[in-house]
C-alpha cells in the first residue's frame, strides 16, 4: 500500500464533474483525489446528479473547471435546510477541501460520516 501523503499519478483521469483542481491543474495528486470525489457523489446523490460546482457555473458563467478551481460548492437554492442537510453540508465541504494539502484522509472522512449519524442518531 502506498503511502497516501506521496503522489500516486499526475495524469488525469475521471469525470470532468468530479475532477479536483490538481488534476485539471496536471500537478501530482495523491489518494486525497479519492475523498474529494466521495464528496462530489455525496452532493450529486442529494441533488439529483448535480455536480457541487454546477451551479456555481451557473451563477458565473465560464467553464467547469473554472468552478471546480475556484473551490466555491454552490448547494442549490431548492435544496431543504434541515439537520440532514446541515449534517449533508457539513461532512461535504470537510471532503471537498480546496487545498489538497488539507483534505482528510479516508479515516478522517469516515470519522466525520459516523461522528454526524451518531448526533442524528441521538436526536
Amino acid at each position: 500500500m502506498r503511502d497516501a501523503a506521496c503522489p500516486l499519478s499526475t495524469r488525469g483521469g475521471g469525470s470532468p464533474r468530479g475532477r479536483p483542481g490538481q488534476v485539471l491543474l496536471r500537478l501530482p495528486y495523491t489518494a486525497a483525489i479519492d475523498v474529494w470525489s466521495l464528496g462530489c457523489l455525496l452532493f450529486a446523490g442529494a441533488n439529483g446528479g448535480r455536480s457541487p460546482f454546477e451551479s456555481a457555473l451557473g451563477q458565473t458563467g465560464g467553464s467547469l473547471a473554472l468552478a471546480v478551481l475556484s473551490g466555491k460548492v454552490a448547494w442549490p437554492e431548492e435544496a431543504p435546510e434541515d439537520e440532514a442537510d446541515a449534517a449533508l453540508r457539513d461532512v461535504v465541504a470537510f471532503l471537498l477541501r480546496k487545498d489538497w494539502r488539507e483534505r482528510p484522509t479516508a479515516r478522517d472522512a469516515v470519522a466525520r460520516i459516523e461522528a454526524r449519524l451518531s448526533e442524528r442518531a441521538e436526536a
